[in-house]
């Protein structure tokens, strides 16, 4: 939980689905009995990180570069990560998030 520094599993209201959608199209089981496959092809596994200070009726979210920073490092400090998506827009520039 990039959002408070813990590894506590943050609140999740109806609002939040994108991540799990996101997940699920990477890492899915495929032959899951669910009629969903996944591109990971059973070789993928996920670690998600809560970059959302606070989510909106629509599935917006608020975040700050300081956050998705905290989340980035997470991830690169796992010796099993090999990649990181990071499926969010905006309009501002970070030079720090960029270095």
């Amino acid at each position: 939980n990039a959002v408070n520094g813990t590894s506590a599993i943050p609140y999740v209201n109806s609002e939040d689905k994108h991540g799990t959608a996101c997940s699920g199209t990477i890492a899915a089981r495929t032959n899951n009995g669910v009629g969903v496959s996944s591109v990971g092809n059973n070789y993928v596994r996920v670690m998600p990180v809560n970059i959302m200070s606070q989510v909106y009726a629509g599935g917006s979210f608020a975040t700050t570069s300081t956050i998705q920073i905290a989340a980035v490092n997470a991830a690169i400090n796992n010796p099993n990560c090999v990649a990181i998506a990071m499926s969010y827009g905006g309009s501002s520039y970070s030079a720090a998030l960029e270095s």
